[in-house]
């Protein structure tokens, strides 16, 4: 009998497995503002903000490793709710027999874990101050001398990553004054708010 118990829990723990797994290739959204680091708990190479949406392709204990606009790497489980219906993705999985019966602890994945990639140089573009609202993302070595209508004159912060650098100008065929940032811009300023209509990706 005891053997029949045992063999039963090992299946069912194994199906625990199958769905974990499966439900990790799943997007996800930030609750909260929260570090992004270059490993469980390394250096931050960036922020995640609350509302981004992210893609979670594996964790380790309380970490996540996030794919995203911009810099992908590591997020506290905690800043994360897993779009899966009303229930979050579980984390770490365990299976024990000890001498109360089977026990399951829930997770997915035992190191070694990557650490992301040296992030190539990127700009985003964004619609309202801190980020917000529609967006787009271009890479190094990208230029627009004539801005997409639906964007001419609507930019109002700009995120860089990856060393990436940006010159914008007022009007059309980089006219009516530039000025060529190398960090982001939460708020892009009053002189610049929802005035660019060219730029240039470095």
């Amino acid at each position: 009998m005891l053997t029949k118990k045992i063999t039963i829990a090992a299946v069912a723990a194994v199906a625990v497995i199958g769905s974990t797994a499966a439900a990790l290739a799943a997007p996800a959204v930030a609750t909260g503002n929260v570090n992004l680091r270059n490993a469980p708990g390394g250096a931050k190479i960036g922020v995640l903000y609350a509302g981004e949406q992210v893609n979670v392709k594996t964790c380790q204990g309380s970490w996540c490793y996030v794919q995203r606009p911009g810099p992908d790497g590591w997020v506290s489980r905690n800043y994360l709710a897993i779009k899966q219906g009303n229930k979050q993705i579980p984390f770490n999985f365990g299976f024990t027999i000890g001498p109360d019966g089977p026990q399951v602890s829930v997770g997915v994945g035992n190191g070694p874990f990557p650490h992301p990639p040296a992030p190539s140089p990127k700009v985003c573009f964004f619609e309202h101050i801190n980020y917000g609202g529609a967006s787009f993302c271009e890479n190094a070595g990208t230029s627009e001398s004539v801005i997409d209508p639906a964007w001419n004159d609507r930019i109002s912060s700009v995120k860089l990553s990856g060393g990436a650098k940006v010159t914008v100008c007022r009007d059309i065929m980089f006219g009516g004054g530039c000025s060529t940032w190398v960090s982001s811009k939460a708020n892009v300023g009053g002189s610049w708010n929802d005035v660019i209509s060219s730029y240039k990706v470095h």
